[in-house]
């Protein structure tokens, strides 16, 4: 992990599980190429990319990987924040547990604007999700 800028509070996890607590929807797809698609499309994002500086991908398979974003979410499962206990397993239900914790623990190390910028990209977030998914 990056050492933290200058008056930055949180980390890049911090970032992710606000991003997940702020999104449109309770569900997202389990599916790790979608998943990291979306993702590094918001890191190339100049506005969002401060929030994920610690995650490198790597491109060489056919979707980008970033392993510390694999970690990031099985950590969240792990931890009861994410579950996917629906038949088949084909998405993530984010819990009120995340909510919960991201409002008590979290909230409150970003900046009103940061705030706002993870906002936008929980929206665009799932936004790209959507286009993939339609894409397969």
């Amino acid at each position: 992990m990056l050492p933290l800028a200058q008056n930055q509070k949180w980390t890049t996890f911090d970032a992710v599980k606000g991003l997940l607590a702020m999104l449109p929807e309770d569900r997202i797809p389990t599916r790790t190429p979608l998943l990291h698609q979306a993702l590094y499309r918001l890191v190339q994002n100049t506005n969002f990319k401060k929030f994920l500086n610690d995650y490198v991908f790597d491109n060489r398979s056919y979707f980008p990987f970033a392993r510390d974003f694999d970690t990031d979410l099985t950590n969240l499962e792990m931890s009861g924040h994410l579950s996917a206990n629906n038949p088949g397993f084909t998405d993530y239900t984010i819990q009120p547990k995340l909510h919960k914790t991201f409002e008590k623990y979290t909230k409150d190390l970003f900046s009103p604007e940061e705030l706002e910028t993870l906002k936008k990209m929980a929206d665009v977030f799932f936004e790209e999700l959507e286009k993939l998914q339609a894409q397969t």
